[in-house]
């Protein structure tokens, strides 16, 4: 039968020199072969000289803020044509309010302005720039940074802009536990799990880095004052408050429970016998699999956010 008739009599679907069967039973062995053939055939030619495939996403300045602040972590600088570049991309995504989001078409979230602010002032844009001076009137509306979600508050944290203590991320513990526990992060989806490993480590050491004199100053600007900066009551009060330009949904009551119980026990578990054992055993194990997936897993969030981990292990 001729294959044209065939199709039609089939209401099979032809685009281009690829036909699409409905069902596996009304394609020959020999068009299926074809088919794959000429699949692998194309991603063969389209396969760059290095060995990969190149796409584009078009997302927001999120990423590339967190990349300058990793730059400035591990002690990388960035060029200035490159500087220049990416200053030029955050003025080109930001929204008339003043602020970033997630998209071209979303509103602006205090996680995403908060980070692009922070990483523009690393890149030695000055604060009265008009940008920075919009970006930071929304930041400083009802909640300020203390309404930033947990990732924002992780990567303040870590430059030393945020007291750990009140940073809503579990023990490193959590990934000695067996598989067949509900909560076990070896259940996680793959990027999920790397990102929290990196994350709970990173808590566990407490890792700090020093931004020198500029860190005082960042840190007036995102409080407003010394003595905000330095008002861990506000911190406590504000250990589960999340913008309400960046929730999608309140955590559960028992999660913050569960984060109080966890924030509690840091300052009792070290007075037992064998938890030092424990979180120094955990801490080991969270580092070598982060190792691992940096020699294995070449994706951008995994080594984004244990790069400070992989600079600790040298």
């Amino acid at each position: 039968m001729d294959i044209n008739k065939k199709i039609s009599k089939n209401q099979h679907m032809k685009s281009g020199s690829t036909i699409i069967c409905s069902s596996k039973d009304e394609c020959n062995q020999s068009q299926i072969a074809s088919a794959l053939k000429r699949a692998c055939s194309y991603f063969i030619q389209s396969q760059n000289k290095t060995g990969d495939w190149e796409g584009e996403m078009w997302w927001c300045p999120l990423p590339t803020a967190q990349v300058v602040l990793t730059h400035k972590i591990i002690g990388h600088p960035i060029a200035d044509e490159k500087k220049s570049s990416i200053l030029h991309y955050f003025a080109k995504t930001q929204r008339p309010d003043g602020g970033w989001g997630f998209h071209d078409e979303s509103h602006s979230y205090r996680y995403v302005t908060t980070l692009v602010y922070v990483a523009a002032r690393l890149l030695g844009m000055s604060a009265d720039d008009p940008m920075l001076r919009s970006a930071h009137r929304l930041d400083s509306q009802p909640g300020g940074v203390d309404s930033v979600p947990t990732h924002g508050k992780f990567w303040l944290a870590i430059l030393g802009l945020y007291d750990w203590h009140f940073v809503n991320i579990g023990g490193p513990e959590v990934f000695l536990t067996p598989r067949w526990f509900f909560l076990s992060p070896t259940r996680f989806y793959c990027h999920t799990r790397s990102v929290y490993r990196g994350m709970v480590y990173l808590k566990g050491v407490r890792f700090q880095y020093d931004l020198g004199f500029v860190a005082q100053t960042i840190r007036n600007e995102l409080y407003g004052s010394d003595s905000k900066a330095a008002d861990s009551s506000q911190r406590h009060a504000s250990r589960h408050t999340i913008a309400l330009t960046d929730v999608f949904h309140m955590p559960a009551r028992v999660l913050r429970i569960l984060y109080d119980i966890q924030r509690w026990s840091e300052g009792v578990l070290p007075y037992i016998f064998g938890t030092k054992r424990v979180r120094q055993r955990a801490l080991a194990h969270c580092l070598e699999r982060i190792a691992y997936s940096g020699q294995r897993d070449r994706s951008f969030w995994p080594i984004v956010t244990a790069a400070p981990a992989m600079l600790l292990r040298g």
